[in-house]
């Protein structure tokens, strides 16, 4: 299950394609949500086409995005951005530790700084096992930090609720379409 996440080559999930696409997906569709017009209609569906032009029709890139995106499946709470680091600590205190600088309050952009810079560390010391618990932790604040967006489980978008990569895929493209329809007819 972990294999994807634990190799001889520490993996950055941020520097690899596959993996940013995704979560240059999840980032810009949480702006969008929150703000449709802090997101550039364009940019927005590229950023969208992007990830599908990876995905679509290729199972060897959908089978590695179930790998490492969805190889854990954290459980949907409603905790404040505030608590993340903590919840962390106690259930992950191995991958937690990267992220202290995050334990009053986890953003995006501190969660990614954060991510890149431990990787950076842990690679030149050749830490494999210690990227790997990054890489972990990582995967449960992030996703964590997307459910914090949503107080109630209902107002969660399906995009957040899936649980393998083929149906993340079929809701990026459901988008594309619905966007991409909308901006003709506007």
């Amino acid at each position: 299950m972990y294999s994807a996440l634990y190799s001889s080559h520490p993996l950055d999930l941020l520097s690899y394609p596959l993996t940013y696409t995704y979560f240059s997906v999840i980032d810009h569709y949480i702006r969008f949500i929150k703000d449709p017009t802090s997101v550039p209609h364009k940019s927005f569906v590229r950023t969208l086409q992007s990830f599908l032009f990876l995905y679509e029709d290729n199972p060897k890139n959908i089978q590695k995005l179930n790998n490492f995106a969805f190889a854990e499946q954290v459980p949907y709470e409603c905790i404040a951005p505030s608590q993340l680091y903590r919840l962390e600590t106690s259930l992950y205190p191995e991958g937690a530790q990267y992220y202290s600088t995050c334990k009053y309050k986890l953003t995006f952009p501190m969660l990614y700084t954060t991510y890149s810079k431990q990787f950076i560390k842990l690679k030149k010391a050749h830490a494999t096992q210690e990227v790997f618990h990054l890489n972990r932790s990582f995967l449960h604040l992030q996703k964590r930090l997307v459910y914090s967006n949503f107080h109630d489980e209902t107002l969660l978008p399906t995009l957040f609720k899936v649980t393998n990569a083929e149906s993340f895929i079929k809701e990026v493209s459901q988008l594309v379409e619905y966007l991409t329809g909308k901006s003709q007819t506007n």
